[in-house]
């Protein structure tokens, strides 16, 4: 199996990468005892956070449960376009989870993600088999260098921090290949198909794997056909004219095939975008001119892509030394090399190859330089090395990689055996700060790179490989033994915890909380995060998922802010009944005046709502000159304006409360009647904040007994309480107690009249005619309504979040959408009389992006049938004028990409220093 026979090789080969990789990880998860060996969990951050709450929304969709397109839970409405395809929603390796019962899809992350590394295992090797500049490296080294492909650096940041980017990791190697094939003339359908996978699958990831094709086609046009020596300058031109023009057509084809599911994305990406007021050339400047960004995590990303690869490094250093022959290849792998291993320095380069706006995040395009660095390797590797001169000839040699069965057992046993002792050597380090792990791993990667240039030169005569085996094995379980899991290295903020998605999953199973596609929920302490709406199945204001959206105006009716999206904390108990919110659920004590408490477990207790209103309701669109419709900025003119459309009456649910300052940071309030009381500060500085000497509490993500408002709070309401006919103390004090308090810029606080919610709320609910007869919730992109537009009232209030995508009948009429509170919720236009709507949501682009899918592959065909019976031919002319210009503007991409970051950091460098 190992001794490089050809037929064994095609027989044996493709197991013993997928094989060795799924028992290298089982093989570390029983020894640091993670899910299911144990008791520790396996993900972190995002695959908490933010993965297993998508996973439960794909679960849905295979289920026939929601829609891929919309969902009614995340954010009281979200448009998923960009969602799929930064979260890889449209991955085959999403199909296992229809398998998977849905309470237990925290469980099986880890298993997707072995399966994941076995596929990326089974990748490398199957492009490293089939790609005849690997045609005699030894079967097993290809399988050595496909095991490290699926253990590199970049899978070990992310197989347990966010496992969705592996899914276009594994296919990547498949691209390559395709890509390769295209460079020897040939492929070209096979190419087409690749970068099709690539870009529905992850468009973002896609488009970065597309810059690397598109870079490395202009050195190979110079490097390799524009250093022949055999061609004149016009037939190479012509050479080059063919290459880049076929990738170029090529790349087109497949980004038409995929257009039904990236233009959606990009559209909504691009919305993003013009709402925030920046373009792409504001987005370049603004990273060009940024400051440097330089953090002991950040370095250790950048470190970590290189990590477990030392055997390749090695490769690559004795081959640039002693590799003579194919000099125009060999520099076309150096140098594309290179260009993967520049963003690792530049932080400006790193950026604008992510496609991303902000510093401080791993590399996310370090698949790419692991499958550049081993493939480079890969290829010095199954090179006759010249090590001597003997007399006029130089003397070649081989790579050793032949295993005698005793060799076998004696490299096993001792690789098993430095394992240990590393695993050892680790847990003694006690590596508790970032700077220090970093520190072990660079002296891990150095220790082995310069053991594995030592074993493959210490015989004169043949390069001694078979111990860089053990060598890659102990690189190997230092990282993994590390990384998999939590390291204990690590620090996370609060709203990154990994509690969030456990916590989620136990309570709503134990609370037994029922699924609703309009009922809403609420945690008012954040105690499940801020993604926690689709592990519940149900509706709630929070959400950090729309972020791709920008369009959740929450604020505008008093709630918070999280991460500049929709937060569960704020607003009043009148918004959450105008927002259909039925029950919350709380690990703090509610008040009882509002909420019912009918269940607990696990310290959580799941609440009623006393105080309702019905999902969709007519209202009266003008009363008294106020527009619903209108974007308010006031959080109490937003709750007025909605409470008189709903009772068309003209009278306030609330009132400015009338605020006496009796001394530096206390203040007095007057309360008539029964109200509730709410305030919000803005202020520069953490503050507490009492009512009548008892301090209110602020919840944060990881902190629950929190007291301090600070100013990221600012857009979010602070209930003090129900008051009845009373003053009101309120102090407001600064982190050191004092109450002098100079950076407090003003109070906005208001009273909200209780008997006036009750009134509202019992006639909504014995009066069935104003609220609409809800029939059909399909997926969550389709409703379906009966409402009687009567008295005036001729708008449907629905509190599901505004977006111009919505299409509206009524009675088979189109009708307008239009958006109320900002946003936050939309109205439709009835007509006179009973009303049948009908509402569906297709995201921008759907129509123009299918047409184009459909076009590009009847193109496809066409072209197909037509190369099938003759040779197409492109002009001298034609192919020459093409090369030219894409070499003119591959020199000033290049120079955006690569000069000017460089230079740009040199000048901060400087001016710094």
């Amino acid at each position: 199996m190992f001794n490089g026979n050809r037929k064994n090789a095609r027989i044996y080969s493709y197991l013993i990468p997928p094989v060795v990789t799924s028992l290298g990880m089982i093989l570390i998860m029983i020894i640091k005892q993670i899910y299911p060996f144990g008791q520790m969990g396996f993900g972190y951050n995002d695959n908490m956070h933010q993965v297993v709450p998508m996973y439960s929304l794909i679960w849905d969709v295979l289920h026939g449960r929601a829609s891929s397109v919309y969902s009614l839970q995340m954010g009281m409405g979200t448009d998923l376009s960009a969602m799929k395809s930064v979260f890889s929603m449209s991955s085959p390796f999403n199909l296992l989870l229809y398998l998977v019962p849905r309470s237990h899809i925290l469980g099986f992350i880890p298993v997707m993600t072995i399966i994941k590394m076995a596929c990326m295992s089974v990748a490398m090797y199957f492009f490293l088999n089939h790609d005849k500049r690997f045609s005699g490296t030894p079967y097993s080294f290809k399988a050595l260098f496909s095991i490290m492909y699926s253990f590199s650096g970049y899978v070990l940041l992310y197989a347990s921090c966010f496992s969705p980017w592996m899914d276009v990791a594994a296919v990547f190697p498949l691209f390559m290949l395709a890509y390769n094939k295209m460079q020897e003339g040939g492929g070209r359908l096979f190419y087409i198909i690749m970068t099709a996978v690539m870009l529905i699958m992850n468009s973002g990831l896609g488009m970065m794997a597309l810059l690397y094709a598109g870079i490395i086609t202009g050195i190979y046009a110079i490097v390799v056909i524009g250093m022949r020596r055999d061609l004149r300058l016009n037939e190479k031109a012509y050479a080059a004219g063919r290459l880049v023009g076929g990738i170029t057509v090529s790349t087109l084809a497949g980004a038409g095939l995929a257009a039904f599911a990236v233009l959606p994305c990009a559209i909504k990406m691009w919305e993003g975008s013009q709402a925030a007021g920046r373009s792409i050339w504001t987005k370049y400047y603004e990273t060009i001119t940024s400051e440097l960004y330089v953090s002991q995590l950040g370095i250790f990303q950048h470190f970590m892509i290189l990590y477990g690869m030392s055997f390749a490094f090695a490769m690559i250093i004795i081959g640039v030394i002693k590799y003579k022959k194919e000099v125009r290849i060999t520099r076309y792998m150096l140098i594309s090399l290179l260009i993967t291993l520049i963003p690792l320095i530049i932080d400006k380069t790193e950026r604008i190859w992510n496609l991303k706006e902000y510093s401080g995040y791993s590399v996310h395009f370090g698949f790419i330089t692991a499958f550049a660095v081993i493939s480079t390797g890969a290829y010095f590797a199954g090179k006759p090395l010249n090590i001597e001169k003997t007399g006029k000839k130089n003397t070649e040699y081989n790579v050793e990689a032949v295993f005698e069965p005793l060799e076998r057992l004696v490299y096993l046993l001792a690789g098993m055996v430095q394992c240990a002792i590393w695993a050892y050597i680790y847990n003694k380090l006690e590596l508790n700060e970032t700077f220090h792990a970093l520190l072990y791993f660079v002296f891990v990667f150095m220790v082995m790179l310069v053991f594995n240039i030592a074993v493959c030169l210490i015989n004169k005569r043949v390069f001694c490989a078979k111990c860089c085996y053990v060598t890659v094995a102990i690189e190997i379980f230092a990282g993994a033994y590390a990384m998999i899991g939590t390291p204990r290295f690590y620090d996370f903020s609060s709203e990154q915890s990994a509690n969030y998605a456990i916590q989620a999953v136990s309570a709503a199973n134990g609370l037994d909380v029922s699924s609703s596609s309009t009922d809403g929920i609420r945690s008012p302490d954040m105690s499940l995060g801020t993604n926690y709406s689709t592990v519940f199945q149900r509706p709630t204001v929070s959400s950090d998922f729309d972020s791709y959206c920008r369009n959740g105006m929450a604020e505008k009716l008093g709630y918070g802010v999280y991460n500049k999206t929709n937060a569960d904390v704020g607003g009043t108990v009148f918004s959450d009944a105008v927002l259909h919110i039925t029950q919350i659920v709380s690990r703090a004590d509610e008040d009882t005046a509002l909420y019912k408490n009918l269940n607990e477990y696990d310290g959580f207790r799941l609440y009623d709502s006393i105080y309702t209103l019905p999902y969709a309701m007519t209202v009266v669109p003008d009363i008294e000159g106020y527009e619903i419709s209108h974007s308010y900025d006031s959080w109490i003119d937003s709750n007025n304006v909605i409470y008189r459309a709903i009772t068309g009456r003209d009278e306030d649910i609330v009132s400015e409360a009338h605020i006496t300052e009796s001394d530096s940071g206390s203040y007095t309030v007057s309360i008539d009647g029964r109200k509730a009381l709410y305030i919000r500060l803005d202020t520069d500085i953490p503050v507490n904040v009492s009512a009548n000497g008892n301090v209110t509490a602020v919840p944060k993500a990881g902190a629950l007994n929190n007291t301090l408002y600070g100013p990221d709070d600012s857009p979010r309401l602070l209930y003090l309480g129900i008051f009845e006919n009373e003053e009101v103390a309120i102090a407001v004090n600064d982190m050191a107690g004092n109450d002098a308090i100079p950076d407090i810029a003003g109070i906005d606080a208001g009273v909200l009249d209780m008997g006036r919610l009750s009134v509202v709320c019992n006639m909504m609910k014995s009066n069935k005619g104003l609220s609409a007869s809800l029939y059909r919730v399909k997926h969550g992109n389709e409703i379906k309504i009966i409402a009687n537009a009567q008295d005036g009232r001729s708008m449907l209030l629905l509190p599901v979040r505004y977006d111009d995508n919505w299409d509206a009948e009524t009675n088979g009429n189109s009708t307008s959408i239009v958006p109320v509170a900002g946003g936050m919720m939309m109205g439709v236009m009835l007509e006179n009389g009973n009303n049948t709507i009908e509402m569906t949501f297709t995201p921008a682009g759907t129509q123009t992006g299918m047409a184009v899918s459909v076009f590009t592959f009847l193109i496809l065909v066409a072209a197909c049938s037509f190369a099938s019976q003759r040779e197409i031919s492109i002009s001298h002319e034609l192919s020459r004028t093409f090369a030219v210009v894409f070499i003119i503007m591959w020199v000033l991409f290049v120079i955006a990409m690569f000069v000017v970051p460089f230079v740009a950091t040199v000048v901060k460098l400087i001016a710094e220093v």
